[in-house]
């Protein structure tokens, strides 16, 4: 039992120590953002159909999509054996 409290504590006071030992830095580079990081400016047409209105936007940002469908498929792989996505394909 003290060993387990022992070990307990360690991590109590490594956390604590962790939040707390952690610099707080001015960053006086960080606005206006670098031109790499700039977020491009849609406009989207709510009078169209759902189906419609999102098109231009996926069209044009086919291959960053595809990338994040492929990092989130990645990072929930452990999820449902990996079958998240075919669970949400068939029941969605």
């Amino acid at each position: 039992m003290a060993h387990a409290r022992f070990v307990f504590l360690f991590f109590a006071f490594l956390s604590v120590y962790s939040i707390t030992a952690q610099k707080t830095v001015c960053n006086h580079e960080s606005y206006p953002p670098p031109a790499k990081d700039k977020v491009d400016t849609v406009v989207i047409n709510l009078d169209l159909e759902p189906e419609e209105r999102w098109q231009d936007i996926t069209v044009k940002k086919k291959a960053e999509i595809l990338v994040l469908v492929k990092e989130i498929k990645n990072f929930t792989s452990f999820i449902l054996d990996g079958k998240l996505f075919e669970y949400i394909d068939k029941y969605m």
